[in-house]
C-alpha cells in the first residue's frame, strides 16, 4: 500500500503554482476522480491569485508581500484538501495516486506500529467558517490523514476524510457559521496507519 505524498514542502510561491497546473491538468477528466474536493474551479482559482500576489510584489511592499503569502497558504491549503480525496477515493492504489498528479512516497525501513495521536483539539479561531484541529506530533510518522464528521461521531460512515498535512495542526475552512463538527486524526507511518485518535468537537464563528 502506498502513501500519498503532497510534496509542498521546500518549494517556491511559483513551484507551487507549477504543481497546481499539473495537478490540475491530471484530474481534468480524470474517470477515477469524477467530483475532485475542492473542484478545479476553485484550485485554479486560487492558483491565478497566488500568480497575480508573486507579480505584486516585484514592486515591493509589505502589503504585496502579505498578500502574496496568504495567497500561497491558501493554495497550500486546497492541494493538501485534494490530496485527502485523492486518498479517499484511492486507498492506497499507486497507479490511481499517480494518475492524480500526486506522486507517493517511498518507504523506509519500518520503526514498528504507531500509537493513536494523543491530544487531538478542535477550536474556533477569530475568522468565520473555520476551525483549527491540532493534535502532539508522533515519531515516525509520515504524515497524518483528517477525518471529520458533520453529524453523529457514532456514525462510522459520516466520517470522511477532509486532508493530509505533515504538520502536527489542520485549518478547516469554508464551514457554515454556527455549525458543529467532529474531527480526529489517523498518522501513516512506514509501518503502517495508526489507530484513530478520540473525537475532538468544536463550532464554527
Amino acid at each position: 500500500m502506498k502513501i500519498i505524498r503532497v510534496g509542498l514542502d521546500g518549494l517556491s510561491a511559483m513551484d507551487k503554482v507549477a504543481k497546481s497546473l499539473f495537478i490540475e491538468s491530471k484530474m481534468a477528466a480524470n474517470p477515477t476522480f469524477p467530483t475532485p474536493s475542492p473542484t478545479l474551479v476553485v484550485l485554479g482559482a486560487a492558483r491565478e491569485a497566488l500568480e497575480a500576489a508573486v507579480a505584486a510584489t516585484l514592486n515591493g511592499g509589505k502589503s504585496a508581500t502579505f498578500a502574496k503569502d496568504e495567497a500561497e497558504a491558501a493554495l497550500d491549503e486546497l492541494i493538501t484538501q485534494l490530496a485527502g480525496y485523492v486518498v479517499s477515493v484511492a486507498g492506497g492504489d499507486e497507479g490511481k495516486i499517480l494518475s492524480s498528479g500526486f506522486d507517493v512516497r517511498k518507504r523506509g525501513s519500518p520503526i514498528g506500529n504507531l500509537p493513536a495521536p494523543a491530544n487531538v483539539h478542535a477550536d474556533l479561531t477569530n475568522k468565520e467558517g473555520q476551525i483549527k484541529v491540532d493534535w502532539e506530533r508522533l515519531h515516525g510518522a509520515v504524515d497524518y490523514e483528517v477525518q471529520r464528521n458533520d453529524n453523529d461521531p457514532k456514525v462510522e460512515v459520516d466520517w470522511k476524510v477532509i486532508g493530509m498535512t505533515t504538520k502536527s495542526r489542520y485549518l478547516d475552512q469554508g464551514l457554515e457559521s454556527g455549525s458543529i463538527h467532529w474531527y480526529r486524526v489517523k498518522a501513516r507511518g512506514t509501518a503502517g496507519d495508526s489507530p484513530l485518535s478520540d473525537p475532538a468537537r468544536a463550532m464554527a464563528r
